[in-house]
């Protein structure tokens, strides 16, 4: 949208003080006749078939009349004016001095351009932004919904569960059983549970197990305990390791002291020493 711009000392200026009676009608004309030009983006010029709209208040020889005085005092050109600093209209009347006063086609094109390349910027600006962010963090839903309109990808099919095991899940249940399983499991040498091992890990690990798993981890894990707090008993891998190496395969029954008395053997075969280290 183009703004007409008057001077605020427009109704003292000599030219409208020569208007005299005329005045009031011929300032009216003239600025819609500047509206036309900004709006049309004629650079000043007033075509002849747009005396109809720019004069509609009045009869054609009053508008003829209004003309001529603008003409008379220097707000408009007709074809053949000797005015140095101002077109020829090919028809017509060109307004005095236009450029200097109103936005030309040029100027006018050249801030659409602008804002069309400060968009351009923005978007792709925008574009890395949701891009970087999508490697750290997921979208909103309003944004997820929004890319999966515009760019409707193809659809998964199922994967089948494998028989006999339930697929994992990390909702409220799990994370509960996951606590469980920490409860249980024997402290580290340095006295911190899980055997001194960190509990984020532990439990990612956990939540990629099946629910098999998990309730065959919580069996064992109360047989590993008494195993570790036993006299002699090793020191406590760390729950991480556990989880990892699968050990709750190996106690799923109680561990059986040696006739020696120096060691004990899990359910599978792995001896510990006095020592606290543990032989596979």
């Amino acid at each position: 949208m183009a703004w007409v711009r008057l001077d605020d000392h427009m109704d003292e200026h000599d030219k409208v003080l020569a208007l005299e009676d005329d005045a009031p009608e011929a300032m009216w004309m003239l600025s819609r006749a500047l509206m036309l030009c900004n709006r049309k983006e004629t650079d000043g010029h007033v075509p002849k078939a747009a005396l109809g709209r720019i004069g509609s208040d009045h009869g054609p020889g009053k508008r003829r009349k209004i003309v001529g005085r603008l003409i008379e005092v220097g707000f408009l050109h007709e074809p053949g004016h000797d005015c140095p600093s101002c077109p020829d209209p090919i028809d017509g009347w060109q307004v005095h001095d236009y450029p200097d006063y109103q936005p030309t086609r040029a100027k006018l094109e050249a801030d659409r351009q602008q804002r069309r390349d400060a968009g351009r910027r923005g978007g792709l600006a925008k574009g890395k932004r949701t891009a970087k962010r999508a490697v750290s963090e997921p979208l909103s839903e309003p944004e997820a919904n929004g890319l999966a309109k515009s760019k409707p990808g193809p659809v998964p099919e199922p994967v089948p569960e494998p028989q006999g095991q339930t697929h994992p899940s990390a909702d409220a249940d799990v994370d509960a059983s996951f606590d469980r399983f920490w409860q249980a499991y024997p402290r580290g040498k340095a006295g911190k549970p899980g055997g001194d091992g960190a509990r984020k890990p532990a439990m990612q690990k956990w939540r990629r197990l099946t629910d098999d798993q998990r309730r065959a981890c919580l069996v064992a894990v109360e047989h590993y305990r008494t195993h570790v707090e036993s006299p002699d008993g090793p020191i406590a891998a760390h729950a991480l390791t556990w989880l990892n190496q699968e050990r709750w395969e190996d106690w799923q029954e109680p561990a059986r002291p040696e006739t020696n008395g120096k060691s004990r053997t899990s359910p599978s075969g792995v001896s510990a020493f006095p020592d606290g280290t543990e032989r596979f």
